[in-house]
């Protein structure tokens, strides 16, 4: 049976028969080579007037063989103390005896040794704010414990409080308990030891089994709903002697974490996936020695999950090429979701490669213009891909530029053909094909199916004309836009423009007769430019019989006055193509008379 004592609370043995209490034996502790004893007696009653001294008793073991070894003056009640020189540094049980007359009235045996601590056997965190509550059992306790030495040892061994014995209440247990308010465990663990005073305040060393309390952390994975704890060992308690470590929320059991092999040490990390929707989390962990019944709680850590919004959609709506020759995109995207960037992959095959990324300023409705397309030359490919803060990506639908493509007709037409127009999510409705007057206003040509790609222009310019005779032309898609949103919308996408011209072609008779109906050698040319032009026509000696730079003038068949002899003349002719090509043109002409 435990046995509690206090400075100031005497435990009394009373003597049923005399009707006084015994001598308290404060403490005995060892100085060098001597003991010192101090007591406490209050002589009441019969003893006050009956004392007649006090016997110190002395023994090397317990409860055997006690023998006298000092006995004060008769008559002096006021005796407190007493120091014994023989002790030799030795360790022996004592008590005090105070006689009174046929009664002898006998304190509890102490020994000379230092007060030994019983350590710690749990610490433990009781509330949210941190409290953490020290338990012990002392079952060697004596009236040589008046009070425990409470330290906290979490940065040093600093003492932290004294607590009397006559304060404590033990449990059903049989175990002690404190509290410590200050503590701070929500911000790293705690570490406590323990000692026993004396009543004559003597401390013994505290105890080297330091305990620790169960630090947790958490750290929130907003992306996948989950929060991973990883927490420390429970200090004081050998890592073998740790059954389990069980997880709690609101003291309702999430798991319970034990060994897969009997060797292996316990995980201290764990990965939680909250409920779908649940966004807040206050957990906690608690060790459980295998005795079953020796538990520590830790701190309670909280996450609170600031949950990514993905965006719900991010659709192209429109590709188109300006006039300068760049490509215009334009789309829509969920501009109140948390997205990281956006960017822009661009292809001249279906397989696209990002060229540019955005990073802020997103609207629900958005452009941009791709300078750097050579749209004249591919039909590029576009999507989108949007990433948000947890690295999703949402990829629109893909679409393509128109690419026109023209080149001139013997019949002097100009030909077009060119990519059909695609994008997810839209009917095609046509094309209509512009050509650009020489103000460079569009003109509607015509306009034709939407499975139709190719057109032919009979009116390519004049061909008698020696104005310029080039014609550019695009060609714009028109389409219905159903989009998955509800966005339903008409939208147009222009081609790249393509510039064509005739080129000059010059034709020539093999034959006139200068007085017939066909009188005049004069070459025919259709698109003509009259810079740089000259004619020449030789006689087979290579006499020059005719030369001109005047388009409008053509041989008719003098030389010098006289009609020339029938026979096969050479012509050479050139000129500056309306292109800009240099054209030369020689061949053989009969003259008939």
């Amino acid at each position: 049976m435990k046995i509690f004592l206090s400075l100031l609370a005497t435990f009394f043995i009373w003597n049923a028969t005399f009707g006084q209490a015994s001598p308290t034996l404060q403490c005995v502790f060892l100085n060098g080579n001597q003991t010192e004893l101090n007591w406490t007696f209050e002589a009441t009653g019969d003893c006050a007037t009956g004392f007649e001294n006090f016997q110190v008793f002395r023994s090397a073991v317990l409860n055997n063989n006690f023998q006298p070894i000092e006995t004060t003056a008769n008559g002096d009640d006021s005796i407190s103390s007493f120091i014994d020189n023989t002790a030799g540094g030795n360790n022996f049980f004592y008590y005090i005896a105070a006689v009174c007359g046929t009664t002898v009235l006998r304190s509890d045996t102490i020994n000379n040794g230092e007060p030994i601590s019983p350590g710690l056997d749990i610490i433990n965190v009781i509330d949210v704010d941190g409290t953490i509550e020290l338990s012990w059992d002392d079952p060697d306790a004596n009236s040589k414990t008046f009070a425990y030495v409470i330290y906290n040892a979490t940065s040093g061994v600093n003492p932290l409080d004294t607590v009397e014995v006559s304060t404590l209440v033990s449990n059903a247990g049989g175990y002690y308990s404190y509290t410590d308010p200050t503590a701070n465990p929500i911000n790293n663990p705690e570490t406590y030891t323990i000692a026993v005073m004396d009543g004559c305040g003597n401390v013994g060393e505290f105890s080297d089994i330091f305990h620790s309390t169960v630090y947790l952390e958490i750290e929130a994975t907003a992306c996948d709903s989950t929060v991973t704890l990883s927490w420390t060992d429970y200090r004081g308690w050998d890592i073998d002697e740790i059954d389990n470590y069980a997880i709690y929320n609101n003291n309702s059991l999430i798991k319970r974490i034990t060994r897969n092999d009997p060797s292996a040490n316990l995980a201290t990390t764990y990965e939680y996936t909250l409920p779908v929707g649940q966004t807040d989390i206050c957990l906690e962990v608690e060790a459980t020695k295998k005795d079953g019944t020796s538990k520590s709680r830790s701190n309670e850590a909280c996450a609170s999950l600031s949950l990514s919004e993905s965006p719900e959609y991010l659709y192209l709506t429109n590709i188109s090429i300006n006039p300068a020759g760049e490509v215009e995109l334009k789309w829509i995207v969920d501009a109140e979701s948390d997205i990281f960037n956006i960017r822009i992959n661009r292809g001249a095959s279906m397989s696209t490669n990002p060229f540019q990324t955005l990073t802020d300023a997103f609207q629900p409705e958005m452009s941009l213009t791709d300078s750097e397309a050579r749209a004249d030359e591919f039909s590029y490919f576009y999507d989108l891909s949007s990433i948000d803060a947890c690295n999703l990506t949402l990829t629109s639908q893909e679409g393509n530029t128109i690419l026109l493509e023209g080149e001139t007709k013997l019949n002097l037409s100009n030909s077009l053909e060119w990519t059909p127009f695609e994008l997810e999510y839209s009917t095609l409705q046509g094309y209509n094909i512009y050509r650009l007057d020489e103000n460079g206003f569009p003109n509607l040509l015509t306009s034709v199916d939407p499975d139709v790609t190719i057109f032919e222009d009979q009116d390519a310019g004049d061909p008698t004309s020696p104005t310029a005779n080039d014609f550019c032309y695009y060609v714009e898609a028109i389409y219905d836009l159903n989009l998955p949103t509800g966005l339903s919308e008409s939208f147009t996408s222009n081609s790249n423009q393509v510039c064509i011209g005739q080129n000059s072609r010059i034709f020539t008779p093999n034959a006139f007769q200068p007085n017939g109906i066909n009188n005049i050698f004069k070459p025919l040319i259709l698109f003509p430019n009259y810079e740089d032009y000259q004619i020449t026509v030789l006689n087979r000696w290579g006499t020059v019989v005719f030369q001109s730079s005047n388009p409008d003038d053509g041989w008719d068949g003098y030389y010098k006055g006289e009609l020339a002899p029938q026979g096969v003349y050479l012509f050479h002719i050139r000129m500056t193509s309306s292109a800009n090509i240099n054209i030369q043109r020689q061949g053989s002409v009969l003259l008939i008379r």
